[in-house]
């Protein structure tokens, strides 16, 4: 009975077929493979680039929302790509008060410079790649807000020596085309015609 009951088993199994498989195409070539290989190679490259070695340029000085008096006005930054030609800009809501172009990595303005920068006042400022200048570098920047709590004193006014001073020059009738006969006095005196 146990050789009945096997085959009954064996018989009630569900067989299963295999359809029948299509050869895969054929293997990539030895050139191909080579040029995959380095269209991959150069993909990895850039997107490595464009994370790691990205240039960059950090404001420094005046920090964000810093309070300072415009005679102690002076913009630092720093960039970690060498030879880079800077342009700096200070912005008054949105005009530009100021462009400095350096090569540097800071900026003190001049006396003349400062004097455009007014009490109780907000100002952005922002560093950015020469346009003028070709770059190697694609760098990005963000605008930083500082406040200006004392505008630098005005000019003083030129004095003038008393030598200096010139005389006001008087004109004669001869100059004017007007003789004394043809000249009106202000007074009433004067005869009619």
């Amino acid at each position: 009975m146990s050789n009945i009951s096997q085959e009954k088993q064996e018989q009630e199994k569900t067989l299963f077929f295999v359809p029948e498989e299509h050869p895969l195409p054929g293997a990539l070539s030895d050139i191909q493979k080579v040029l995959l290989s380095l269209l991959l190679l150069v993909a990895i490259a850039g997107f490595s680039y464009r994370i790691f070695f990205r240039g960059s340029i950090k404001l420094v000085t005046p920090s964000k929302l810093s309070a300072l008096s415009a005679k102690d006005l002076s913009f630092r930054w720093r960039c970690n790509k060498p030879g880079v030609s800077f342009v700096l800009e200070v912005y008054d809501e949105n005009e530009m008060i100021m462009r400095q172009l350096t090569d540097e990595e800071s900026y003190t303005p001049d006396t003349d410079q400062k004097r455009e920068f007014q009490d109780n006042h907000s100002y952005r400022w922002r560093v950015i790649p020469n346009p003028d200048v070709k770059q190697r570098y694609n760098l990005d920047t963000e605008f930083q807000v500082f406040y200006i709590t004392k505008a630098l004193a005005p000019p003083p006014a030129p004095e003038q020596k008393p030598e200096e001073a010139k005389p006001e020059t008087q004109t004669t009738p001869a100059q004017t085309d007007q003789s004394p006969a043809k000249t009106k006095p202000k007074n009433s005196d004067w005869p009619r015609d």
